[in-house]
């Protein structure tokens, strides 16, 4: 299907036009209006007479392959990248691009192709990005010394990447190996204090290393950042349980089961707490609700 839409893509391109550059460049307005609005039909339709009046204007094919991939056709857009970096051989954008689209479709290889590249054609000032970029592909791939590798690179151009060190962090904390993951996420937390999900995964270290009290600081602080997440209430919950403080877990289960109602993860574990306070019948109904919610979603999700 991608090879399809790709040669589409060069037979619409290699009719001549006759129109000046500066009408490409009209297109393009319209279209980003359009994208922002959610009207992905009728910027798709923009962008793609833009590429045509001028094959050369770059935010054009950026805004097809987005939209194309706003609307779940993954396929479209790679080609559409595949395509403009034809056009644009030395931008390394395009090449970061295509790589984290082949990363969503899971053809890591050709990703870390495309990140490689960058690296070669990229200026000195994006070299860093682009570093972590190739990290995040082997760590997709499970090539955790690879990863590591690539933000270490990272880290030594840019030392105060915050991104970096969160991500050498997640793969430490993948690893396992809890304590070189908690240096390097406070420092991802200090620099940027404002990414809950960072706090998260930061007190899901400390709680992996036993540090119940500062697990639970790092969770409620994600919950001041972003209120609406169930994640950091279950892991309260779950770090509560661990502390045999079972009303303080039931609490923190009902408030994620509020924003996650179908979690089976969630209900699961509130019946655990239900069982340990002698509430049987809470916990068998949790238990039930658990059944169903696996039920209306066969595997369960990971919390």
């Amino acid at each position: 299907m991608k090879g399809l839409w790709l040669l589409v893509i060069i037979l619409i391109l290699s009719s001549p036009c006759g129109v000046e550059a500066g009408e490409a460049e009209e297109r393009l307005s319209p279209g980003d209006a359009f994208y922002k609005e959610g009207r992905l039909e009728e910027a798709i339709s923009e962008f793609k007479k833009a590429v045509e009046l001028d094959p050369r204007l770059v935010e054009s094919w950026k805004g097809l392959a987005r939209a194309y991939k706003d609307e779940g056709l993954l396929d479209r857009a790679i080609a559409t990248y595949e395509e403009a970096s034809r056009h644009n051989p030395k931008d390394a954008e395009l090449r970061i691009l295509l790589g984290y689209a082949y990363l969503e479709e899971g053809d890591r290889r050709e990703a870390i192709e495309q990140f490689k590249k960058a690296l070669k054609l990229g200026p000195k000032n994006k070299r860093a990005e682009y570093h972590m970029a190739l990290g995040d592909a082997y760590f997709q791939e499970g090539n955790y010394k690879e990863a590591i590798a690539g933000y270490k690179k990272a880290l030594k151009m840019n030392p105060g990447l915050p991104e970096a060190h969160m991500r050498l962090g997640h793969t430490y904390f993948a690893m396992r190996d809890f304590e070189k993951a908690l240096g390097e996420l406070e420092k991802a937390v200090k620099l940027e204090p404002n990414k809950a999900d960072w706090h998260v995964l930061l007190g899901s270290t400390y709680f992996a290393m036993g540090a119940f009290d500062k697990a639970l600081g790092a969770y409620r602080y994600s919950l001041e950042v972003d209120p609406k997440q169930a994640q950091p209430h279950f892991l309260l919950g779950r770090a509560y349980y661990t502390q045999r403080r079972y009303d303080e877990s039931v609490a923190e289960y009902k408030k994620a089961l509020e924003l996650d109602p179908d979690s089976p993860a969630i209900h699961l574990q509130l019946s655990e707490a239900y069982r340990s306070l002698g509430r049987f019948d809470e916990a068998q109904r949790e238990y039930e609700l658990y059944r169903k919610s696996l039920q209306r979603e066969p595997s369960v999700r990971r919390e």
